[in-house]
């Protein structure tokens, strides 16, 4: 994990596990790394809208498919990641680290290029709504 992501996650919580969640949606396709604050946040949303809707299938699956991960005890800011993710970064083995508010996103490489693309254009097109001059 780059320095500049790892001091900035680690500077909420301190010595907790990380908690990994591949997202995948019509839109989103990466695995999320979110502090253990930040995941009871997202599951106490999900028991929310589970109770609302009567699905107690949407806890089951949120918490299935998370994982805890921790930096390795060496200080050079690795993860590894867990053998069920490992498939989503193939063929080429390559992962980019992007901060995103309350979580990293770790991108394949030929996923996060279309995306990068289109946000970018985004940002582009707002970009006097967000920056004062």
């Amino acid at each position: 994990m780059p320095g500049s992501l790892r001091e900035a996650f680690f500077a909420l919580e301190e010595d907790s596990p990380l908690v990994m969640y591949h997202r995948k949606s019509d839109n989103d396709d990466f695995l999320a790394l979110y502090p253990t604050s930040q995941w009871r946040v997202n599951q106490k949303k999900t028991e929310e809208i589970a109770k609302r809707l009567k699905k107690p299938e949407l806890n089951r699956v949120l918490n299935a498919g998370a994982m805890n991960v921790s930096l390795d005890s060496g200080g050079n800011g690795r993860i590894l990641i867990p053998s069920p993710f490992i498939e989503y970064f193939k063929p080429h083995n390559e992962i980019i680290f992007v901060g995103n508010t309350v979580q990293i996103e770790l991108w394949n490489v030929d996923k996060y290029a279309p995306v990068k693309a289109l946000a970018e254009e985004s940002l582009s097109a707002h970009t006097e709504d967000i920056f004062d001059y």
